[in-house]
């Protein structure tokens, strides 16, 4: 094999080059890594849809909506004062969505995603609650609300923050973010 002079072998263009898969490279893994979003999406879209058909009112109501995009909600946990047995409920419009309970804990923990369609002329809110459950007295006691704007999670595409509720000492930690239909 025989080598090319040093004085043959073009930098410049080597260098470019080298630019070039660089640029294509980080353009693939963007690629790759919006591909895994949607697909997180679209599951979780296709599990809410499922669990909206196990009750006819709630497929009546689900037919009539038009989205104009989607809202995926993650609840990832709350800090409570004193441990309680408590859930996370989300309504909007007249989807009402909750989590799990999850039992004597200050630092409850869900994980929990949820899809939210949004409808064209629908709510400009959605409501956040975190509920006491108690299931020896058979009531539900809500501990604090959050209304949280749809248009602010629009212009910023994604939120992920700790959130606090006004009537309770509590905060709760949700990844919040928009995609167009």
């Amino acid at each position: 094999i025989s080598l090319t002079p040093t004085e043959h072998v073009d930098y410049h263009n080597l260098l470019e080059a080298r630019e070039a898969v660089i640029t294509v490279n980080q353009y693939i893994e963007s690629r790759h890594n919006s591909e895994i979003e949607k697909d997180d999406l679209i599951k979780a879209l296709i599990e809410q849809r499922a669990k909206l058909r196990q009750n006819k009112k709630e497929r009546k109501i689900a037919s009539t909506l038009v989205p104009q995009g989607f809202i995926m909600v993650i609840i990832n946990s709350a800090k409570l004062i004193k441990a309680r047995d408590c859930f996370v409920r989300i309504i909007y419009a007249k989807i009402d969505l909750v989590t799990e309970v999850v039992k004597k804990s200050n630092n409850p923990e869900w994980k929990k995603k949820f899809v939210l369609e949004l409808q064209k002329g629908g709510p400009e809110t959605f409501l956040i609650q975190i509920i006491n459950s108690n299931l020896m007295k058979r009531s539900d006691v809500v501990m604090g609300e959050l209304d949280i704007r749809i248009r602010d999670i629009v212009e910023k595409r994604s939120v992920s923050s700790w959130f606090s509720f006004k009537e309770e000492e509590a905060q709760i930690h949700l990844t919040l973010s928009y995609h167009s239909s």
